[in-house]
Protein backbone atom coordinates (compact mmCIF):
# COMPACT_ATOMS: atom_id res chain seq x y z
CA UNK A 1 0.00 0.00 0.00
CA UNK A 2 2.76 2.41 0.88
CA UNK A 3 4.52 1.53 -1.98
CA UNK A 4 1.25 2.54 -4.49
CA UNK A 5 1.20 5.64 -2.45
CA UNK A 6 4.74 6.78 -3.37
CA UNK A 7 4.10 6.02 -6.78
CA UNK A 8 1.33 7.77 -6.92
CA UNK A 9 2.64 11.07 -5.51
CA UNK A 10 5.68 10.49 -7.86
CA UNK A 11 3.48 10.77 -10.83
CA UNK A 12 1.11 13.22 -9.39
CA UNK A 13 5.29 15.46 -8.74
CA UNK A 14 6.03 14.79 -12.38
CA UNK A 15 2.27 16.32 -13.48
CA UNK A 16 2.98 19.37 -11.30
CA UNK A 17 6.57 19.49 -12.44
CA UNK A 18 5.88 19.39 -16.56
CA UNK A 19 2.62 21.73 -16.01
CA UNK A 20 5.21 24.33 -14.30
CA UNK A 21 7.68 23.97 -17.06
CA UNK A 22 4.69 24.45 -19.86
CA UNK A 23 3.06 27.09 -17.96
CA UNK A 24 6.62 28.74 -18.31
CA UNK A 25 6.62 27.92 -21.86
CA UNK A 26 2.94 29.32 -23.00
CA UNK A 27 4.51 33.03 -20.85
CA UNK A 28 6.92 33.27 -22.90
CA UNK A 29 5.75 33.24 -26.25
CA UNK A 30 4.21 35.65 -28.13
CA UNK A 31 -0.16 34.80 -27.83
CA UNK A 32 -1.93 35.75 -30.91
CA UNK A 33 -5.31 37.41 -30.32
CA UNK A 34 -7.92 35.42 -32.54
CA UNK A 35 -10.45 37.96 -33.87
CA UNK A 36 -11.99 35.06 -35.71
CA UNK A 37 -15.02 33.52 -35.07
CA UNK A 38 -14.09 30.48 -33.38
CA UNK A 39 -12.19 28.92 -31.95
CA UNK A 40 -10.77 31.60 -30.10
CA UNK A 41 -8.80 32.60 -27.27
CA UNK A 42 -8.05 29.98 -24.12
CA UNK A 43 -6.57 31.23 -20.81
CA UNK A 44 -3.15 29.37 -19.89
CA UNK A 45 -5.20 27.38 -17.00
CA UNK A 46 -7.29 26.24 -19.35
CA UNK A 47 -4.68 24.61 -21.77
CA UNK A 48 -2.81 23.29 -18.73
CA UNK A 49 -5.94 21.67 -17.59
CA UNK A 50 -5.34 19.38 -20.73
CA UNK A 51 -2.21 17.79 -19.03
CA UNK A 52 -3.99 15.33 -17.74
CA UNK A 53 -4.69 11.79 -18.77
CA UNK A 54 -7.97 9.99 -17.84
CA UNK A 55 -9.33 7.06 -19.02
CA UNK A 56 -12.90 7.08 -20.86
CA UNK A 57 -14.35 5.29 -17.76
CA UNK A 58 -12.83 6.43 -15.14
CA UNK A 59 -15.02 7.20 -12.29
CA UNK A 60 -13.09 10.90 -11.89
CA UNK A 61 -13.72 11.50 -15.80
CA UNK A 62 -17.14 10.75 -15.30
CA UNK A 63 -17.78 13.04 -12.78
CA UNK A 64 -16.34 15.66 -15.13
CA UNK A 65 -19.26 15.19 -17.87
CA UNK A 66 -21.25 14.94 -15.01
CA UNK A 67 -20.61 18.28 -13.90
CA UNK A 68 -20.26 19.73 -17.48
CA UNK A 69 -23.96 18.84 -18.26
CA UNK A 70 -25.25 19.73 -15.24
CA UNK A 71 -23.63 23.39 -15.72
CA UNK A 72 -25.20 23.44 -19.33
CA UNK A 73 -28.45 23.02 -18.44
CA UNK A 74 -27.38 25.76 -15.72
CA UNK A 75 -26.31 28.05 -18.41
CA UNK A 76 -29.69 27.72 -20.12
CA UNK A 77 -32.00 28.74 -17.11
CA UNK A 78 -33.01 25.27 -16.74
CA UNK A 79 -32.51 21.72 -15.27
CA UNK A 80 -33.80 18.63 -15.35
CA UNK A 81 -35.87 17.06 -12.84
CA UNK A 82 -34.83 14.75 -10.19
CA UNK A 83 -37.30 11.38 -10.46
CA UNK A 84 -37.29 7.90 -9.00
CA UNK A 85 -37.27 5.12 -11.67
CA UNK A 86 -40.53 3.84 -11.83
CA UNK A 87 -38.97 0.02 -12.79
CA UNK A 88 -36.63 -0.14 -9.31
CA UNK A 89 -37.18 2.69 -7.58
CA UNK A 90 -33.77 3.49 -7.35
CA UNK A 91 -33.70 7.55 -6.98
CA UNK A 92 -31.71 9.75 -9.71
CA UNK A 93 -29.88 13.13 -8.52
CA UNK A 94 -29.62 15.04 -11.50
CA UNK A 95 -26.30 13.95 -12.40
CA UNK A 96 -24.41 15.02 -9.04
CA UNK A 97 -23.36 11.82 -9.27
CA UNK A 98 -22.54 9.72 -12.38
CA UNK A 99 -23.04 6.64 -10.95
CA UNK A 100 -26.25 6.91 -9.88
CA UNK A 101 -27.66 3.53 -11.29
CA UNK A 102 -27.42 0.02 -11.37
CA UNK A 103 -30.64 -0.85 -13.15
CA UNK A 104 -29.78 -0.41 -16.46
CA UNK A 105 -32.97 1.67 -16.58
CA UNK A 106 -34.00 5.23 -18.46
CA UNK A 107 -35.09 7.57 -15.77
CA UNK A 108 -37.06 9.85 -17.94
CA UNK A 109 -39.72 7.52 -19.08
CA UNK A 110 -42.25 10.20 -17.64
CA UNK A 111 -40.30 13.45 -19.13
CA UNK A 112 -42.12 16.65 -18.06
CA UNK A 113 -42.96 19.02 -20.56
CA UNK A 114 -40.13 21.46 -19.15
CA UNK A 115 -37.50 19.22 -18.19
CA UNK A 116 -34.26 19.22 -20.33
CA UNK A 117 -30.83 17.35 -20.95
CA UNK A 118 -27.80 18.12 -21.89
CA UNK A 119 -25.51 15.75 -24.37
CA UNK A 120 -22.06 16.34 -25.13
CA UNK A 121 -21.43 15.10 -28.53
CA UNK A 122 -18.06 14.02 -29.97
CA UNK A 123 -16.61 16.64 -32.98
CA UNK A 124 -17.41 20.20 -34.24
CA UNK A 125 -20.53 21.78 -33.25
CA UNK A 126 -21.79 20.90 -36.96
CA UNK A 127 -22.02 17.02 -35.87
CA UNK A 128 -23.99 18.02 -33.17
CA UNK A 129 -26.47 20.18 -35.70
CA UNK A 130 -26.73 17.17 -37.86
CA UNK A 131 -27.13 14.69 -34.91
CA UNK A 132 -30.12 17.00 -34.00
CA UNK A 133 -31.50 16.90 -37.95
CA UNK A 134 -31.22 13.87 -38.87
CA UNK A 135 -32.41 11.99 -35.33
CA UNK A 136 -35.37 14.52 -34.77
CA UNK A 137 -37.15 14.96 -38.42
CA UNK A 138 -39.34 11.78 -38.67
CA UNK A 139 -38.80 9.49 -41.36
CA UNK A 140 -42.11 9.85 -43.13
CA UNK A 141 -42.53 11.10 -46.41
CA UNK A 142 -45.05 14.07 -45.09
CA UNK A 143 -42.09 15.69 -42.91
CA UNK A 144 -40.81 18.90 -43.74
CA UNK A 145 -38.31 21.11 -42.77
CA UNK A 146 -37.96 24.75 -42.40
CA UNK A 147 -34.96 26.58 -42.51
CA UNK A 148 -34.29 30.47 -41.74
CA UNK A 149 -31.65 31.52 -43.34
CA UNK A 150 -29.22 34.74 -43.73
CA UNK A 151 -25.97 33.06 -44.35
CA UNK A 152 -23.79 29.82 -44.69
CA UNK A 153 -24.81 28.53 -41.53
CA UNK A 154 -28.27 28.51 -42.22
CA UNK A 155 -27.31 27.59 -45.45
CA UNK A 156 -25.26 24.73 -44.01
CA UNK A 157 -28.56 23.71 -42.42
CA UNK A 158 -29.79 23.48 -45.75
CA UNK A 159 -27.21 21.27 -46.70
CA UNK A 160 -27.19 18.90 -44.31
CA UNK A 161 -31.54 18.55 -44.73
CA UNK A 162 -30.30 18.08 -48.85
CA UNK A 163 -27.07 15.25 -47.74
CA UNK A 164 -30.11 13.69 -45.92
CA UNK A 165 -32.85 13.39 -48.32
CA UNK A 166 -34.60 15.79 -45.92
CA UNK A 167 -38.18 17.33 -47.22
CA UNK A 168 -37.10 21.15 -46.40
CA UNK A 169 -38.03 24.93 -47.74
CA UNK A 170 -35.35 27.12 -46.99
CA UNK A 171 -36.91 30.92 -45.77
CA UNK A 172 -34.20 33.43 -46.86
CA UNK A 173 -33.20 36.55 -45.26
CA UNK A 174 -30.87 39.59 -46.11
CA UNK A 175 -27.94 39.12 -44.43
CA UNK A 176 -27.35 42.11 -42.69
CA UNK A 177 -31.11 41.76 -41.25
CA UNK A 178 -32.58 39.65 -39.09
CA UNK A 179 -35.67 36.78 -39.93
CA UNK A 180 -38.79 39.14 -40.86
CA UNK A 181 -41.45 37.82 -38.75
CA UNK A 182 -44.17 39.06 -40.86
CA UNK A 183 -42.73 36.72 -43.95
CA UNK A 184 -41.89 33.47 -41.14
CA UNK A 185 -45.70 34.03 -40.49
CA UNK A 186 -46.60 33.30 -43.73
CA UNK A 187 -44.42 30.70 -44.22
CA UNK A 188 -45.53 28.72 -41.23
CA UNK A 189 -49.33 28.67 -42.24
CA UNK A 190 -48.68 27.77 -46.27
CA UNK A 191 -47.19 23.82 -45.03
CA UNK A 192 -47.09 21.64 -41.82
CA UNK A 193 -43.82 22.02 -40.73
CA UNK A 194 -42.68 19.28 -38.31
CA UNK A 195 -39.34 20.78 -37.62
CA UNK A 196 -38.07 24.76 -37.53
CA UNK A 197 -34.00 25.66 -37.41
CA UNK A 198 -32.92 28.77 -36.88
CA UNK A 199 -29.12 30.27 -36.58
CA UNK A 200 -29.56 32.63 -33.00
CA UNK A 201 -25.93 35.13 -34.10
CA UNK A 202 -25.40 34.35 -37.95
CA UNK A 203 -21.52 34.19 -37.88
CA UNK A 204 -21.30 35.29 -40.88
CA UNK A 205 -22.22 39.03 -40.53
CA UNK A 206 -23.15 38.71 -36.78
CA UNK A 207 -27.00 39.26 -37.09
CA UNK A 208 -28.65 38.02 -33.90
CA UNK A 209 -32.20 37.03 -34.56
CA UNK A 210 -34.99 37.25 -32.62
CA UNK A 211 -35.61 33.25 -31.11
CA UNK A 212 -38.12 33.93 -28.23
CA UNK A 213 -40.69 35.70 -30.69
CA UNK A 214 -39.74 32.91 -33.48
CA UNK A 215 -40.27 30.15 -30.51
CA UNK A 216 -43.17 31.76 -29.70
CA UNK A 217 -44.51 32.12 -33.43
CA UNK A 218 -43.93 28.83 -34.13
CA UNK A 219 -45.70 27.35 -31.36
CA UNK A 220 -48.73 29.23 -31.63
CA UNK A 221 -49.13 28.18 -35.35
CA UNK A 222 -47.74 24.86 -35.14
CA UNK A 223 -47.94 23.52 -31.99
CA UNK A 224 -46.27 20.27 -32.28
CA UNK A 225 -43.49 21.76 -34.59
CA UNK A 226 -40.22 20.87 -33.40
CA UNK A 227 -38.33 24.22 -32.92
CA UNK A 228 -34.32 23.82 -32.79
CA UNK A 229 -31.79 26.91 -32.36
CA UNK A 230 -28.10 26.64 -33.64
CA UNK A 231 -26.35 28.34 -30.70
CA UNK A 232 -22.96 28.04 -32.15
CA UNK A 233 -21.89 31.67 -31.93
CA UNK A 234 -23.90 32.74 -28.40
CA UNK A 235 -24.20 30.32 -26.10
CA UNK A 236 -22.36 30.89 -22.79
CA UNK A 237 -22.18 34.96 -23.48
CA UNK A 238 -26.23 36.43 -24.69
CA UNK A 239 -28.97 35.16 -21.80
CA UNK A 240 -30.95 32.24 -22.85
CA UNK A 241 -33.91 30.94 -21.48
CA UNK A 242 -34.87 27.41 -23.46
CA UNK A 243 -38.81 27.77 -21.68
CA UNK A 244 -39.29 31.14 -22.95
CA UNK A 245 -37.65 30.47 -26.37
CA UNK A 246 -39.56 27.37 -26.50
CA UNK A 247 -36.55 25.75 -28.40
CA UNK A 248 -36.94 22.18 -28.05
CA UNK A 249 -33.07 21.67 -28.98
CA UNK A 250 -30.43 23.59 -29.12
CA UNK A 251 -26.65 23.55 -30.35
CA UNK A 252 -23.32 24.84 -29.27
CA UNK A 253 -19.77 23.60 -29.01
CA UNK A 254 -16.91 23.91 -26.56
CA UNK A 255 -14.51 26.44 -28.27
CA UNK A 256 -16.80 29.38 -28.72
CA UNK A 257 -18.17 31.45 -26.13
CA UNK A 258 -17.54 29.35 -23.33
CA UNK A 259 -13.76 29.49 -24.13
CA UNK A 260 -12.51 25.93 -24.33
CA UNK A 261 -10.95 24.15 -27.10
CA UNK A 262 -12.12 22.24 -29.73
CA UNK A 263 -13.15 18.63 -30.06
CA UNK A 264 -16.82 18.43 -29.33
CA UNK A 265 -20.23 19.85 -29.88
CA UNK A 266 -23.36 19.60 -27.15
CA UNK A 267 -27.16 19.55 -27.84
CA UNK A 268 -29.91 20.90 -24.98
CA UNK A 269 -32.95 18.80 -25.72
CA UNK A 270 -36.24 19.20 -23.74
CA UNK A 271 -36.75 15.58 -22.61
CA UNK A 272 -40.08 14.88 -23.77
CA UNK A 273 -39.24 15.27 -27.11
CA UNK A 274 -36.07 13.59 -27.64
CA UNK A 275 -37.58 10.56 -26.14
CA UNK A 276 -39.69 10.32 -29.26
CA UNK A 277 -36.76 10.36 -31.34
CA UNK A 278 -35.75 6.24 -30.30
CA UNK A 279 -34.81 4.22 -33.66
CA UNK A 280 -35.93 7.00 -35.56
CA UNK A 281 -31.96 8.20 -36.31
CA UNK A 282 -30.09 8.26 -40.06
CA UNK A 283 -27.19 7.29 -38.57
CA UNK A 284 -25.20 4.91 -35.66
CA UNK A 285 -22.71 7.99 -34.75
CA UNK A 286 -24.84 10.86 -34.18
CA UNK A 287 -27.68 9.03 -33.16
CA UNK A 288 -28.91 11.38 -30.39
CA UNK A 289 -31.08 9.36 -28.29
CA UNK A 290 -28.80 6.41 -28.22
CA UNK A 291 -26.01 9.48 -27.09
CA UNK A 292 -28.42 10.45 -24.04
CA UNK A 293 -29.14 6.50 -23.49
CA UNK A 294 -25.89 5.26 -22.97
CA UNK A 295 -25.18 8.99 -20.74
CA UNK A 296 -28.19 8.17 -18.72
CA UNK A 297 -27.48 4.66 -18.20
CA UNK A 298 -23.80 4.75 -17.50
CA UNK A 299 -22.80 8.24 -17.52
CA UNK A 300 -20.63 7.24 -20.04
CA UNK A 301 -20.18 8.13 -23.58
CA UNK A 302 -20.89 5.01 -26.52
CA UNK A 303 -17.80 5.84 -28.19
CA UNK A 304 -14.58 7.01 -27.11
CA UNK A 305 -14.55 10.79 -25.70
CA UNK A 306 -12.57 14.00 -25.65
CA UNK A 307 -11.00 13.34 -22.63
CA UNK A 308 -8.69 16.17 -22.62
CA UNK A 309 -11.28 18.64 -24.51
CA UNK A 310 -13.56 18.08 -21.66
CA UNK A 311 -10.91 18.97 -18.91
CA UNK A 312 -10.29 22.29 -20.84
CA UNK A 313 -14.23 22.82 -21.09
CA UNK A 314 -14.60 21.98 -17.25
CA UNK A 315 -11.87 24.56 -16.38
CA UNK A 316 -13.85 26.61 -18.66
CA UNK A 317 -16.90 26.44 -17.24
CA UNK A 318 -15.43 27.18 -13.74
CA UNK A 319 -13.80 30.64 -14.99
CA UNK A 320 -17.41 31.45 -16.65
CA UNK A 321 -19.08 30.56 -12.79
CA UNK A 322 -15.83 32.68 -11.69
CA UNK A 323 -15.90 35.50 -13.71
CA UNK A 324 -19.81 35.63 -12.92
CA UNK A 325 -21.95 34.11 -15.26
CA UNK A 326 -23.23 35.27 -18.61
CA UNK A 327 -24.68 38.45 -17.63
CA UNK A 328 -20.71 39.38 -16.53
CA UNK A 329 -19.13 37.89 -20.02
CA UNK A 330 -22.03 39.65 -21.68
CA UNK A 331 -20.81 43.22 -20.00
CA UNK A 332 -17.27 42.41 -20.89
CA UNK A 333 -17.74 41.20 -24.72
CA UNK A 334 -20.09 44.48 -24.67
CA UNK A 335 -17.01 46.89 -23.49
CA UNK A 336 -15.02 44.79 -26.00
CA UNK A 337 -17.06 44.82 -28.71
CA UNK A 338 -17.42 49.07 -27.92
CA UNK A 339 -14.09 48.98 -28.40
CA UNK A 340 -13.76 47.73 -31.29
CA UNK A 341 -16.64 49.31 -33.46
CA UNK A 342 -14.80 52.87 -32.22
CA UNK A 343 -11.73 51.87 -33.20
CA UNK A 344 -12.85 50.06 -36.91
CA UNK A 345 -15.53 53.23 -37.55
CA UNK A 346 -12.09 55.79 -36.69
CA UNK A 347 -10.36 54.12 -39.20
CA UNK A 348 -12.66 54.22 -42.14
CA UNK A 349 -14.53 50.75 -41.63
CA UNK A 350 -18.50 50.91 -42.09
CA UNK A 351 -20.21 48.30 -39.94
CA UNK A 352 -22.46 46.39 -42.02
CA UNK A 353 -25.25 45.03 -39.64
CA UNK A 354 -27.83 47.92 -38.64
CA UNK A 355 -27.79 48.60 -34.70
CA UNK A 356 -31.73 47.07 -34.65
CA UNK A 357 -30.16 43.55 -35.48
CA UNK A 358 -26.61 43.57 -34.40
CA UNK A 359 -25.43 41.78 -31.30
CA UNK A 360 -22.06 42.06 -29.52
CA UNK A 361 -20.38 38.71 -30.25
CA UNK A 362 -19.45 39.18 -34.00
CA UNK A 363 -19.42 42.47 -35.83
CA UNK A 364 -18.77 42.95 -39.84
CA UNK A 365 -17.39 45.72 -41.13
CA UNK A 366 -17.84 46.81 -45.54
CA UNK A 367 -14.27 46.98 -46.97
CA UNK A 368 -13.44 50.86 -46.91
CA UNK A 369 -12.96 50.79 -51.01
CA UNK A 370 -13.26 48.85 -53.59
CA UNK A 371 -9.29 48.77 -54.03
CA UNK A 372 -8.69 47.75 -50.28
CA UNK A 373 -6.31 45.08 -50.49
CA UNK A 374 -7.56 42.69 -47.65
CA UNK A 375 -4.58 40.30 -48.29
CA UNK A 376 -2.03 43.25 -47.15
CA UNK A 377 -4.30 44.40 -44.37
CA UNK A 378 -4.06 40.41 -42.76
CA UNK A 379 -0.19 40.02 -43.26
CA UNK A 380 -0.23 43.63 -41.32
CA UNK A 381 -2.45 42.57 -38.81
CA UNK A 382 -0.49 38.65 -38.41
CA UNK A 383 2.49 40.37 -37.67
CA UNK A 384 0.90 42.13 -34.60
CA UNK A 385 -0.20 38.75 -33.60
CA UNK A 386 -3.93 39.55 -34.55
CA UNK A 387 -5.83 37.24 -36.70
CA UNK A 388 -9.19 38.02 -38.70
CA UNK A 389 -11.08 36.75 -41.42
CA UNK A 390 -13.11 37.71 -44.62
CA UNK A 391 -16.52 36.85 -44.98
CA UNK A 392 -17.60 34.02 -45.83
CA UNK A 393 -20.22 33.96 -48.21
CA UNK A 394 -20.65 36.12 -51.21
CA UNK A 395 -22.74 39.64 -50.59
CA UNK A 396 -25.38 40.91 -52.86
CA UNK A 397 -23.44 43.98 -54.04
CA UNK A 398 -20.15 42.11 -54.37
CA UNK A 399 -18.71 43.94 -51.77
CA UNK A 400 -16.78 41.98 -49.97
CA UNK A 401 -16.68 42.41 -46.05
CA UNK A 402 -14.04 41.47 -43.64
CA UNK A 403 -15.48 40.08 -40.43
CA UNK A 404 -13.58 40.08 -36.93
CA UNK A 405 -14.60 38.34 -34.17
CA UNK A 406 -14.07 40.84 -31.57
CA UNK A 407 -13.47 38.58 -28.37
CA UNK A 408 -10.72 37.74 -26.86
CA UNK A 409 -10.17 36.62 -23.12
CA UNK A 410 -7.74 39.22 -22.14
CA UNK A 411 -9.35 42.62 -23.50
CA UNK A 412 -10.27 45.28 -23.06
CA UNK A 413 -6.65 46.73 -21.37
CA UNK A 414 -5.00 49.71 -21.11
Amino acid sequence: MKGAQLFRSLVLERQRVVMRMLSARMSSLQENKLFTPGPLNTTPTVKSAMMRDLGSRDTEFLEVVAYIRRQLLKLASVSCVCVSCVKCARVRVCYENPLYLNCLHIHNDNASADEFTAIPLQGSGTYSVESVLQSTVPRTSDSRVLVLSGGAYGERIAKICSYLSINHDVLTNPADTAVDLEKLKGQLSSAPYTNVCVVHCETTSGVVNPVENIGSLVKQILPDCTYFIDAMSSFGAVKLNLNTCHADFLVSSANKCIQGVPGFGFVLARTSKLLQCKDNSRSLSLDLYEQYANLEKSGMFRFTPPTHTMLAFKQALVELEDEGGVDKRAERYKQNNKLLSEGMRDLGFEQVVKSKDAGYIITSFRYPSPSFDFDLFYDKLKAKAFYCRPSSVPWKDDQQRYIPYREYWRYPRS
